[in-house]
């Protein structure tokens, strides 16, 4: 099943990012048995790549809250 993050777009809003992310690196978890490194580095690449936006900072700072 595609993950959420391949969904994104340039227009993509951080919140709309945020939540592909968290939710992509769950399923690619669940779903391809990938330890959770993995599943963060290749979703994390795969949104940046759609959105030309580098999310790390802003994933961080929601976690911090």
């Amino acid at each position: 099943m595609p993950l959420p993050a391949e969904g994104l777009t340039k227009d993509s809003s951080d919140e709309e990012i945020k939540n592909a992310i968290s939710a992509s690196i769950k399923q690619c978890m669940d779903e391809g048995g990938r330890e959770q490194a993995q599943c963060i580095a290749m979703v994390y690449s795969m949104s940046r790549k759609a959105t030309g936006k580098r999310m790390t900072r802003l994933a961080l700072a929601s976690r911090e809250k």
